[in-house]
């Protein structure tokens, strides 16, 4: 940092007060906390309200472009899944 830079941030005195503060932040920005979709997948994520339709972890390096290792995933398992009813019916 810079002399003469300022630059915010919070203390908290505990673990657990930095959790409700978290939560209070996330509940003014109108944010919600998600399960991921993938069926494999235990995380939770944070969404903003004009991404609300996010249904997988977002891409850990790049959140606002690639797809995550969960959607890529779970849409080549459903696109293998796909190919094999196909084959299934034509037979």
């Amino acid at each position: 940092m810079d002399e003469g830079e300022y630059r915010g941030g919070w203390r908290c005195s505990s673990l657990l007060n930095a959790m409700y503060m978290m939560v209070h932040l996330d509940q003014e920005a109108d944010n919600k906390v998600v399960k991921c979709q993938a069926p494999d997948c235990p995380d939770y994520f944070r969404v903003e309200p004009k991404s609300r339709r996010t249904m997988y972890c977002p891409h850990p390096e790049d959140p606002e472009g690639r797809q995550s290792k969960c959607a890529s995933r779970t849409t080549s398992r459903d696109s293998r899944e796909r190919q094999r009813r196909k084959k299934a019916d034509a037979t």
